[in-house]
């Protein structure tokens, strides 16, 4: 039987194989000059039909008619979760997982992430975000002004005509960034050490990729065969799958039976 990484491997060099074979098709088809001009990044800048206003309207309505129903908490059987105070060690590391850091955009409130990146290293500003981010922990709360993101609706086809063709995107604070990192990082110790999340979730996991579930899928696959038997895939996609996800889900204090922390944090 093949190991995961020899499978991993191989679907690596499928995509090779097949990316080759298609561009060698569309140089043939098309010449190389137009294919590579194709695959530039040309940064058009795009032309909105819409108003600020309008965009606005729009995406505030997708989660009051999107969202699916919600009934009953979902509870777990584990130990009360609590966040805790970092350290300054604790901060840098999460400053050393920020990417992007010599980005020169400014946020709602001017501050630029090069700013921070010429300066965290002064005794006077990492004590101050240090100071910051823990009184932002023991009390459970984030200013509102550090709420406040820009939202820039991109495209989600080439010729969008309407609302629906586009997808909000937010610019949030730059402080806000490593003030997440510090809330995530506990989170996710808690939910992985208390094996809360189920063990087929791929995304959005440290050391998980879009190659385990290929591998998890062949591995089931091949063990149907070996034994005769057939395999049946069925696969969902719901339109605008986070939409629909109810906070009050996010927000209930009994919500793997943790601490009324998380609530508190979700508002």
């Amino acid at each position: 039987m093949q190991t995961r990484v020899q499978i991993i491997q191989l679907c690596k060099k499928s995509i090779r194989n097949d990316t080759k074979q298609y561009l060698s098709n569309q140089i043939k088809k098309y010449g190389t000059w137009k294919v590579i001009n194709s695959l530039k990044n040309t940064n058009n800048v795009h032309e909105y039909k819409n108003s600020p206003q309008e965009f606005n309207d729009f995406f505030s309505s997708i989660m009051n008619s999107n969202v699916l129903s919600y009934n009953q908490p979902i509870t777990c059987q584990t130990d009360l979760f609590q966040f805790k105070k970092i350290s300054t060690p604790n901060l840098f590391t999460l400053w050393r997982g920020i990417k992007k850091k010599n980005k020169a955009n400014p946020d709602y409130h001017g501050f630029t992430m090069k700013m921070l990146s010429y300066t965290i290293h002064c005794p006077c500003v990492y004590e101050t975000l240090l100071s910051f981010i823990n009184e932002c922990i023991v009390s459970c709360t984030y200013p509102s002004s550090f709420k406040i993101s820009t939202v820039i609706p991109l495209p989600k086809i080439p010729n969008p005509t309407l609302l629906a063709h586009y997808r909000p995107i937010s610019l949030q604070s730059q402080l806000s960034k490593l003030f997440e990192k510090a809330i995530h990082f506990q989170l996710m110790d808690y939910l992985e050490t208390n094996n809360i999340l189920y063990p087929a979730q791929f995304g959005f996991r440290a050391g998980h990729s879009t190659e385990d579930p290929i591998f998890a899928l062949s591995q089931v696959v091949n063990k149907n065969l070996n034994e005769g038997k057939f395999t049946a895939i069925v696969a969902l996609d719901m339109q605008k799958a986070f939409d629909k996800v109810h906070k009050d889900i996010v927000r209930d204090q009994s919500l793997y039976s943790a601490s009324t922390t998380i609530g508190r944090f979700g508002r």
